[in-house]
């Protein structure tokens, strides 16, 4: 059997006489580019070097398929969004075309913009080099398009205050990834992987997914002709059943996904592939840790040995090597049993349940009005009734009792299921008009416990984490210098020596930037600087933090507050790195 037979049968749920490894989402690394001598941007931009990088996947790695292209924006930049490709990262949206209430409009041309044929053409050269290996093609979800036609923050509030609105931004992205998906058919592709992002419970509720994002994609899935791979990103667990209903034949996950739960109820329905961390174990783990986590994953019952995400840039092809070497030596055994689905051993929570939280939050709540404001996320209510508490009590009461006191039964919220991030990111805006109005009250002269310095590193302009982590931060009284995105490691140094801050944040999505926390935190160290160093963001995980000096591992925005709270009190990093180990 040929390996493209064999990778097609185990997508669509058929016995194979052996595991196999391949990744849904893109392969490249540095090394390999060095290899074959293709690299960024022009990977990005040239058929003849997209093909050529895509295929080092499969011959120096031993992947058993290929796949391309290697971002997320290619749709985005044909449907007029403005694409930053960089040079050697990931190419990102920094533009967007529409606002809420445009009309939004498909172009004819579609197929002829930007880079849409680039990957075309790249499709062609593979499959005249490749008989045998299959080629996956990915494609941007319905919802992740959508949000790179509004603004992923603008469409994650809209989606708090009325998803209908959305709806006409994402028939124009389902029509965008329908066309493009025949014409990859007509290239010659195997294999169709939708990657929507946004989808993800880190973002939208099992709520939001199931009425407004799981329609869409069934009715791209319901269009495909090819064999089709489903990924979102982050823990899909709460979501994992409705992923099995959406028509894809396969689910990637990744390491987040309680993997035993995934198979729970996928089993008969569709093949799982994952759930490799790409980070800990591909990027920065050995041999030996990749090999342990293959036949984890096996053992917990994956269908296909992948990356959860993709694979990072810095990965060694030592460790994809392993990782490949691994899961073909492991024999397949029988499927397991099915187990009913009826048995839900996990509890989901959707934003129609927030009622009785918001209840209990309001019966202990000295100021009711400002903090029932913040919860709704409503701005004008919350100027109003901040107003209205100022007649009768200080600035400085208002804040600590009502605006401070809402925030945390929001991060409570959150940490409780209720909550997800459109409330947030709308609870946070609403909150900053009540800060404003107390701030001009006391005529500047409000205590800030302490200066935090922000910046996203450079090479990303990834700004959602960031801004979050900044108005958590601000409302919790302390002073934000923010940065900006793609700061260079000597403005973050030079920041630093002026304002003396008692923490720096940093910020990265993408494992080619994270770099340059080590860069910056060996820098400040050797100066004698023992600044509290919080890192986060996508790529970054508490393993990555242990590796240098002063790092801290941020993890989700709500943990800022607290290693600010912590230094703020004269701990120092060490022993907030301790101190966050357990929280």
């Amino acid at each position: 059997m040929s390996i493209r037979k064999k990778v097609l049968s185990a997508i669509l749920k058929q016995k194979t006489d052996s595991y196999l490894c391949l990744s849904a989402n893109p392969t490249p690394t540095f090394e390999q580019m060095k290899e074959v001598n293709s690299y960024f941007p022009l990977a990005h931009k040239e058929p003849e070097k997209m093909a050529t990088l895509a295929l080092a996947g499969h011959k120096l790695v031993g992947f058993d398929a290929v796949r391309i292209p290697f971002c997320q924006t290619i749709e985005a930049e044909a449907l007029g969004c403005e694409v930053f490709i960089g040079n050697d990262n990931m190419p990102v949206v920094i533009s967007h075309p529409y606002h809420i209430g445009e009309k939004p409009s498909f172009p004819d041309d579609f197929l002829e913009r930007g880079r849409i044929p680039t990957l075309l053409e790249a499709i062609s050269l593979i499959k005249s080099e490749t008989k045998g290996t299959p080629l996956i093609v990915g494609i941007v979800g319905p919802f992740t398009l959508t949000g790179y036609l509004l603004g992923t923050t603008n469409l994650l509030m809209q989606m708090a205050i009325s998803p209908e609105q959305v709806l006409p931004y994402m028939e124009i992205a389902l029509m965008a990834e329908e066309t493009l998906a025949r014409a990859i058919e007509e290239r010659g592709a195997d294999i169709i992987c939708v990657e929507d992002m946004a989808a993800s419970t880190d973002m939208i509720s099992p709520e939001m997914y199931r009425k407004f994002v799981l329609p869409s994609q069934k009715k791209l899935f319901a269009s495909l002709s090819l064999p089709s791979i489903l990924h979102i990103c982050g823990n899909v667990t709460p979501i994992i059943e409705d992923m099995a209903d959406s028509g894809a034949d396969a689910l990637s996950i990744d390491d987040r996904t309680d993997l035993l739960k995934a198979r729970q109820f996928t089993i008969g329905k569709t093949s799982l592939l994952g759930n490799i961390n790409p980070s800990s174990i591909l990027l920065q783990g050995d041999e030996e840790k990749v090999r342990e986590a293959v036949r984890r994953a096996i053992g917990e019952g994956i269908d296909i040995v992948a990356p959860g995400c993709a694979v990072p840039l810095g990965a060694p092809l030592s460790n994809l090597r392993a990782m490949v070497d691994e899961a073909h030596k492991i024999k397949p055994r029988e499927t397991l049993g099915v187990i009913p689905s009826s048995v839900r051993p996990f509890k989901i929570y959707g934003i129609s349940e927030t009622e009785e939280a918001r209840e209990s939050v309001e019966e202990v709540s000295p100021f009711p009005e400002i903090r029932k404001a913040v919860l709704r996320g409503d701005k004008e209510s919350c100027s109003r009734a901040t107003e209205e508490a100022l007649a009768y009590a200080t600035p400085e009461e208002v804040m600590e009792k009502g605006l401070v006191k809402a925030m945390e039964e929001i991060g409570k919220l959150w940490d409780e299921g209720y909550f997800f991030l459109p409330q947030v990111m709308l609870a946070a805006d609403a909150l900053m008009e009540g800060v404003k109005l107390c701030e001009e009250r006391m005529e500047g002269k409000l205590q800030k416990k302490g200066k935090v310095v922000l910046f996203v590193a450079k090479g990303d302009i990834h700004t959602i984490g960031k801004n979050i982590v900044k108005t958590l931060l601000s409302a919790a009284g302390f002073e934000v210098i923010d940065l900006g995105v793609d700061v260079d490691d000597d403005k973050v140094i030079q920041a630093v020596k002026e304002y003396k801050p008692i923490m720096l944040g940093g910020s990265a999505l993408m494992t080619t930037t994270m770099s340059a926390f080590p860069r910056i935190a060996e820098r400040l160290y050797k100066e004698g600087i023992e600044v509290p160093f919080a890192c986060g963001g996508g790529a970054v995980n508490e393993e990555f933090c242990d590796t240098f000096p002063l790092g801290i591992y941020g993890g989700e925005a709500k943990r800022a507050p607290l290693i600010a709270e912590a230094a703020a009190e004269g701990k120092n990093w060490k022993e907030i790195k301790e101190m966050m180990k357990y929280l």
